[in-house]
C-alpha cells in the first residue's frame, strides 16, 4: 500500500454511492442477493513486489510491458438461509453470468484524472465473442463462501466464470470446532454414551432401551460434553446444511481443472466471550452458541440436554474457536487440466542448489534449473530448507574418501576399504537404497517449510515445518507420506538433530540398561555426546550428573550409579560434563580396572570409529559385561580376542539404527520412536550445546574440512 499513500493500494478508486453496476442494473441480481458497494477507476501498476507471483526481483513493470489497469469492484452479500442449499440459492446468479453481455465497458466519465477507460481489453468485464460469454476477472475474492458448495460443483463454476484468475478463498471452514478451554466439568456421567449406550451412528443418536428409560424415567436429561455437542453439530452442518468441510476435496478439484494452488494458510476463528477483551465479541460469541444450539439440540434430546450445556458455557466463558483456511490458486486457462498434466504445475522455486559429493574431499554447489512445465508428482511436496545438519559419521567418511573401493572412486583406491559395494546406503531411506558411488548427493537432516503440494496432498500441510530425509539442498521434492511435522514447540535448529537423538535414542535401547549399573561411552563425537545426553537424563532430563545422582528433574535421573566418556579432544569432554556425564577423560586416562581383575564397567558404548576404542570397550566390562558397538568401521579391525575375552562371556551388540531390534518389536515401532526423539529434544535442546558452526551452502567445503579436523562438534547449513 505504500506506493498510494496511507489510505492504502485502491485509493485511486472512487466510490459510488448508488452501487449501479451491470450486475444490479443491466442483469439484476437474484433474489436474496444484495449490491453492497461498488468502486471503479483506474488503479497504477503495483510494483513487483506488490505484484502477481510472476513477476520475481528484479523484475521492473517496464519490462512486462503494464502501467496500469482499470479496476471495476463489486461487493455482493448471498443470503443462502432460505434456500435448500447454497448451491440453489446461487444458480440464479451463474446463469446470469454465464449469460452476459459483451462488450460491457464503462462510461467515459468514470475516467479517473483525464484518463479514460479502455475500450477495449483482453480481460474485460465481459469476454469477448458471440452474443454471450463468460465474466473474466482478472481476481475472485470469495471470503467465508466456499465451503457452502459441492466442491466439484465450485469448480467448475470458478473455472467458467473466471478462467486463468486468482482465486482467494479466506475463512474457508474445515470441519472443526472446540472451546478453550473445554466446559467440560469431567463429571462421570458426561463422557458415558459406551457404557450407557449412547453413540453417534449413521448421523443420529442410537440407544439402547435400557438406557432409554434409565435416562428418561429419572425425569432429567445428561448435560453432553463438548466433544459430543460439537460432533453433532458437524454433522447436522454436513447433513441437514449442506455444507462441505473439507477443503482438501476441494483443492483437489479445482487441480483436476487445472488449478494450481499458491498458498494456503490457517485462519481460525477465536472468538471471545463476554468476559474477555472489554466485550468486543460478546455479540459474535452469543450467536455462535446460538447457531451451534440451534442445530444440535434435536440431535441429542431427549437423552442431551442442549439448553443445561448453554447455561455451562456461559457460565465457563470459554473461548469459542473454529478452524478455517485460506487458500489462494490460479485457476486453470481451461485449455490444459491437472488430469491431462498428471500432477499441479510447480508454482515456487524453479531454481535451486544441491551439495554433491563430487569426489574425494572435494564438494559442489550445483545450481540447477527445473524444466519448464515442469510437474510436481502425485503425493510429492516441494520444502524450502531453512536448515540441514552435517552428519559427522557417515558424511565425514564420504568427504575423506573412506568409500574408494566403489565405481567412480579416485585413484588412491587400495581394494581395502572394507565396504561391500552391494550395500546401500541407507535402506530404510528413500533414495538412499543404492550403493555409494561419486558423485553423489548425501544427507539425511532437512527441515523447512512446505511451498507446492502436488495432487493427493492435504492442503494443510502448506505453510508446515516439516523435516525429511533428504540431501542437502535449498529445495527438496519429497514424497508427503515421509515427511516428520515439526512440533510447534521447535526450531529449525533443533528439528534436524531428529535424526541422530533417534540414533542415540536406538543405543541406548540397545544397552538395555538396568538399575545402578556402570556404564562407560567411548567417542565423544555428535551422537556421543547425545548418548550421554540420553543416558544422563534417565527419564527425569537431568542437566548434570550431580542432579541426576538427586534423581533429576522427573525424579528417575538416578538409574545408573556411574556415567563415564572418554574423548581425546577436551572441548569434547566439557560438553560431555554439561551434558550430564559424571567424568570425562582422556584415553588411558579413565578409571579402568586392570584387564584380569573383575570389576569394572557393566556395559561399554563404542561409538568413536575407531578400531582401538572397541579393543578399549572390551577390556572395560567386568566378565558377564555388555559392548555396544554403535561405530561403522572403514577397514578392517584388529582385536585381542584370547584366552581372557574366551572366559569373559562378554556380550557385543551391534547397534543401527535403520531397523528395530526383534526385542522391541512387540512394544515399539519407528512411530514409537520418532516421537520419543521428539520429546528429547524438546527438553534437552541439543543444538544449544552442541551446534559450533553455522554455515550457507557455500560454505560447505570449508564446514567439512573443520570437521574432518575436530575443529567442530556439529556443523547446521544454513539457507
Amino acid at each position: 500500500a505504500a506506493p498510494y499513500g496511507a489510505s492504502g493500494a485502491l485509493s485511486p478508486l472512487r466510490l459510488h454511492s448508488t452501487p449501479d453496476t451491470p450486475f444490479a442494473s443491466q442483469w439484476g441480481l437474484p433474489d436474496g442477493w444484495t449490491c453492497l458497494c461498488r468502486m471503479s477507476g483506474w488503479l497504477p501498476a503495483a510494483s513487483p513486489a506488490l505484484g502477481p507471483v510472476e513477476l520475481g526481483e528484479g523484475v521492473s513493470v517496464e519490462e512486462v510491458g503494464v502501467t496500469g489497469a482499470w479496476v471495476e469492484l463489486l461487493v455482493v452479500r448471498a443470503d443462502c438461509m432460505g434456500a435448500d442449499s447454497a448451491a440453489d440459492a446461487l444458480s440464479p446468479l451463474w446463469a446470469e453470468l454465464a449469460a452476459a453481455p459483451t462488450g460491457a465497458v464503462p462510461d467515459e466519465s468514470s475516467g479517473r484524472e483525464g484518463l479514460s477507460p479502455p475500450r477495449t481489453s483482453s480481460r474485460s468485464l465481459a469476454a469477448a465473442g458471440g452474443g454471450g460469454g463468460e465474466l473474466s476477472a482478472d481476481v475472485l475474492v470469495a471470503c467465508a463462501f466456499a465451503d457452502l458448495f459441492e466442491p466439484a460443483q465450485l469448480a467448475e463454476q470458478l473455472h467458467r466464470l473466471a478462467p486463468g484468475a486468482l482465486a482467494y478463498l479466506p475463512i474457508t471452514f474445515d470441519g472443526d470446532t472446540w472451546l478453550e478451554p473445554s466446559s467440560d466439568t469431567g463429571e462421570k456421567d458426561t463422557e458415558e454414551k459406551d457404557t450407557q449406550g449412547v453413540g453417534l451412528t449413521s448421523g443420529w443418536l442410537s440407544r439402547s432401551s435400557s438406557s432409554e428409560s434409565a435416562v428418561v424415567d429419572s425425569g432429567r436429561a445428561r448435560v453432553p460434553s463438548d466433544a459430543l455437542v460439537f460432533q453433532a453439530y458437524h454433522e447436522h452442518l454436513q447433513n441437514a446444511e449442506g455444507q462441505f468441510t473439507d477443503v482438501q476435496a476441494l483443492v483437489s478439484k479445482l487441480k483436476l481443472r487445472g488449478a494450481v494452488q499458491l498458498a494456503q494458510g490457517s485462519s481460525n476463528w477465536r472468538i471471545a466471550p463476554p468476559s474477555k477483551h472489554n466485550g468486543a465479541h460478546a455479540a459474535v460469541w452469543r450467536a455462535m452458541l446460538r447457531f451451534v444450539a440451534r442445530g444440535t439440540a434435536a440431535r441429542l434430546w431427549p437423552l442431551w440436554s442442549l439448553p443445561a450445556w448453554q447455561l455451562r458455557v456461559r457460565q465457563a466463558q470459554p473461548f469459542i474457536c473454529t478452524k478455517n483456511v485460506d487458500v489462494l490458486v490460479k485457476l486453470g486457462s481451461g485449455s490444459k487440466t491437472a488430469v491431462e498434466w498428471d500432477c499441479a504445475p510447480l508454482p515456487s522455486m524453479p531454481r535451486f542448489a544441491a551439495l554433491v559429493f563430487h569426489a574425494p574431499r572435494r564438494l559442489l554447489v550445483d545450481g540447477r534449473v527445473r524444466p519448464e512445465g515442469w510437474c510436481l508428482p502425485f503425493g510429492h511436496v516441494e520444502v524450502r530448507t531453512e536448515a540441514s545438519l552435517v552428519s559427522s559419521g557417515t558424511e565425514l567418511k564420504f568427504f575423506r574418501g573412506d568409500f574408494t573401493g566403489l565405481s567412480g572412486d579416485g585413484p588412491e583406491d587400495d581394494g581395502d576399504s572394507g565396504i561391500d559395494e552391494a550395500e546401500p546406503l541407507d535402506a530404510s531411506i528413500a533414495g538412499m537404497g543404492s550403493a555409494a558411488a561419486y558423485p553423489l548427493e548425501y544427507g539425511y537432516s532437512l527441515c523447512g517449510t512446505v511451498t507446492a503440494a502436488g495432487l493427493g496432498v492435504p492442503v494443510s500441510l502448506l505453510g508446515q515445518r516439516v523435516f525429511a530425509f533428504h540431501p542437502h539442498a535449498s529445495a527438496a521434492i519429497v514424497n508427503a507420506s515421509e515427511l516428520h511435522l515439526v512440533p510447534s514447540c521447535l526450531g529449525a535448529e533443533e528439528a534436524v538433530y531428529l535424526p541422530a537423538m533417534e540414533t542415540a535414542l536406538s543405543i541406548a535401547h540397545d544397552a538395555c540398561l538396568r538399575e545402578g549399573e556402570r556404564v562407560l561411552v567411548l567417542g565423544q563425537g555428535l551422537i556421543g555426546l547425545l548418548v550421554t545426553a540420553v543416558l544422563a537424563a534417565g527419564g527425569g532430563y537431568a542437566t548434570s550428573g550431580q542432579e541426576r545422582k538427586q534423581g533429576g528433574a522427573g525424579g528417575g535421573g538416578g538409574r545408573l550409579s556411574t556415567l563415564h566418556a572418554i574423548d581425546p579432544i577436551a572441548r569434547r569432554r566439557v560438553l560431555s560434563r554439561l551434558l550430564g556425564a559424571d567424568g570425562a577423560y582422556a584415553p588411558g586416562n579413565a578409571p579402568l580396572t586392570n584387564r584380569g581383575q573383575a570389576g569394572g564397567y557393566d556395559v561399554a558404548i563404542e561409538v568413536s570409529g575407531s578400531p582401538r576404542a572397541l579393543q578399549a570397550a572390551l577390556d572395560a566390562v567386568r566378565p558377564g559385561g555388555r559392548v555396544v558397538v554403535a561405530s561403522w568401521y572403514a577397514g578392517e579391525v584388529e582385536l585381542q580376542l584370547g584366552t581372557r575375552f574366551h572366559r569373559s562371556h562378554v556380550t557385543i551388540v551391534a547397534s543401527q539404527v535403520s531397523e528395530l531390534p526383534s526385542a522391541l518389536q512387540g512394544t515399539w515401532d519407528k512411530a514409537r520412536r520418532f516421537d520419543e526423539a521428539w520429546r528429547l529434544l524438546a527438553h534437552l535442546r541439543p543444538s544449544r550445546a552442541l551446534t559450533t558452526l553455522r554455515v550457507p551452502l557455500s560454505g560447505a567445503q570449508g564446514a567439512f574440512e573443520a570437521l574432518d579436523r575436530a575443529a567442530e562438534v556439529a556443523v547446521q547449513i544454513c539457507y
